[in-house]
């Protein structure tokens, strides 16, 4: 995880995704129990089996949760985030780019 210390993000996820419904509109946990404060149309979700946060995210997320918002985390941590202005990322992204960077051919 030592390459990723470069990148200055507040949020590092597996994957980012915006809700969009003729593309993943039809994944459940979009719609349940989400009170996170933001219109469905406006939510993002992510995947956090290995995540990184930094300090900043982690007390944007305390502030809200003690303002009683909450939903289903993959839906709470990025959306909340990202309308607060913290900056998140995707890893696939990031690896991509760095590949890019870095004239790796892949092939």
């Amino acid at each position: 995880m030592d390459d990723f210390k470069v990148f200055e993000f507040d949020l590092l996820s597996a994957h980012v995704e915006h809700f969009d419904e003729s593309v993943n509109g039809d994944w459940t946990w979009w719609k349940r129990c989400n009170d996170s404060g933001y219109d469905i149309s406006k939510c993002i979700k992510s995947f956090n089996p290995i995540c990184r946060f930094s300090s900043r995210a982690l007390a944007c997320l305390d502030s809200h949760h003690r303002m009683l918002r909450c939903a289903h985390s993959e839906v709470f941590i990025p959306t909340v985030l990202f309308h607060s202005g913290i900056t998140l990322a995707d890893m696939g992204d990031v690896v991509s780019s760095c590949l890019v960077d870095l004239k790796i051919n892949i092939t």
